[in-house]
């Protein structure tokens, strides 16, 4: 569960100007796209823009660019077709993957889920060297509230349904299930939010369009959450 390839590229580009930059690529769903209120896309708060720039100050001589890879309303499943394109033709140092809002909507099971990422994971381990890590999603609306804008008010119904299903603490499992399998790093996002609302906090004030989309305090846990795992594997 090391991050053997990242490190290595972090000592060679601090080393010489010359070497490419370091390369993530962030692939996911529209949290990963940058999704916020209706038809916006917060580029400057998502959760992979804010990881590098706590890359740069952490690592203050070295380069890092990001690739959005996230694709609005994709489960994992859709985004196989687009693994080639949107991921393994850059060779990136790192992925981070982030599905399982989308996933949640149209699976109660988990199990199309779980054979999507098992796929995903075995390609990018066989055609990069990429370090790979898993995000398990954030909560979902667990209530109606006036963040909701007209234009996304016909989602809440099945949305609300999902959440009383349990098909999005489902999903995360899947999640936890897979990073087990495959021993990878998981950034549990999803267990962050959980831990807020047994604290006693409104969770549904943490998504700016009161559906699914994080508030920029939500996509900092997130980045906070990445950043933590890169941080105590440092093997520099």
């Amino acid at each position: 569960m090391s991050f053997e390839r990242l490190h290595k590229r972090i000592v060679a580009k601090t080393a010489s100007y010359s070497e490419a930059p370091l390369l993530i690529v962030a692939f996911g769903d529209s949290v990963t796209q940058g999704y916020s209120r209706a038809a916006t896309i917060d580029a400057a708060t998502v959760y992979h823009q804010q990881l590098k720039e706590k890359l740069e100050r952490h690592y203050p001589l070295c380069t890092f660019s990001v690739i959005n890879a996230g694709a609005a309303g994709q489960t994992a499943k859709d985004s196989l077709t687009r693994l080639e394109r949107d991921v393994i033709r850059h060779q990136p140092d790192l992925v981070v993957i982030g599905f399982g809002l989308n996933d949640a909507v149209v699976s109660e099971t988990g199990l199309e889920l779980r054979a999507s990422l098992q796929t995903i994971i075995k390609r990018l381990k066989s055609e990069t060297e990429a370090d790979l890590i898993l995000l398990s999603p954030n909560f979902m609306v667990s209530e109606d509230n006036p963040n909701i804008d007209p234009s996304e008010r016909h989602y809440l119904a099945d949305f609300l349904e999902v959440y009383r299903k349990g098909n999005l603490a489902k999903a995360a499992q899947v999640i936890r299930d897979c990073a087990r399998e495959f021993g990878l790093p998981l950034a549990d996002v999803y267990a962050s939010w959980q831990a807020l609302a047994e604290e006693g906090q409104d969770t549904n004030y943490l998504l700016a369009n009161g559906l699914n989309h994080p508030t920029a305090a939500g996509h900092t846990l997130t980045a906070e959450l990445i950043f933590k795992l890169i941080k105590d594997r440092e093997v520099l």
